[in-house]
C-alpha cells in the first residue's frame, strides 16, 4: 500500500476544497461564493469558528495580527483537546472530502482574515485523514460516512 504526506490526484479530483469569501459585496467583489458552493459563515455569528478577538481599528494591520494570532492561539489549545473548533474543522474537513466545495464566509477579505486559518487547518485535517486511511477514495468516503458499511 502507498502511504503519501500529500492528496495523490486520484484522491484530489473526489474532494471539493475551502476558501475565504466576503459577505460585503463592495469590499470584495470578485470573492463571492459561485454556483454549487456551500457558504459557512465564519464570523461572530458562528459561535465555535468567529474570532472572539475584536479588531477595534480595522486599517491597523498590527492589531490585525495580534488579533489573527490570538485566534490561532486559541484554536491551537482547543485543537490540543479535540475541543470544539476541532471537532467544527474537523467535519468541514470531512465534507471537503466528501466533495463538497465551501465558502468561509467573513468581512475582512481581501485583508488578512481568521477565515485563513480555518482553510489551513481544514487542508492539515484532509492530509491527516488521507495519511492515516489508504488513498483510495471509495475507502476515503467510507471513512467520512458517505458509503454505507457492510
Amino acid at each position: 500500500m502507498h502511504n503519501t504526506h500529500t492528496l495523490t490526484p486520484q484522491v484530489y479530483e473526489s474532494v471539493g476544497y475551502a476558501r475565504v469569501v466576503n459577505y460585503r459585496k463592495d469590499m470584495a467583489p470578485d470573492s463571492q461564493p459561485e454556483e454549487g458552493e456551500v457558504v459557512i459563515p465564519v464570523d461572530r455569528r458562528n459561535l465555535v469558528l468567529g474570532n472572539k478577538h475584536i479588531l477595534r481599528n480595522k486599517l491597523d494591520s498590527a492589531e490585525r495580527e495580534r488579533v489573527i494570532a490570538a485566534y490561532a492561539r486559541d484554536m491551537d489549545r482547543d485543537f490540543a483537546v479535540q475541543g470544539p473548533m476541532y471537532r467544527a474543522v474537523h467535519a468541514l474537513a470531512l465534507r471537503v472530502l466528501a466533495g463538497e466545495k465551501l465558502c468561509l464566509e467573513c468581512c475582512c477579505l481581501p485583508l488578512k482574515c481568521h477565515a485563513n486559518i480555518i482553510v489551513e487547518r481544514i487542508a492539515e485535517r484532509i492530509n491527516r485523514i488521507v495519511v492515516n486511511r489508504s488513498s483510495n477514495p471509495a475507502e476515503l468516503k467510507a471513512s467520512a460516512g458517505l458509503l454505507d458499511s457492510d
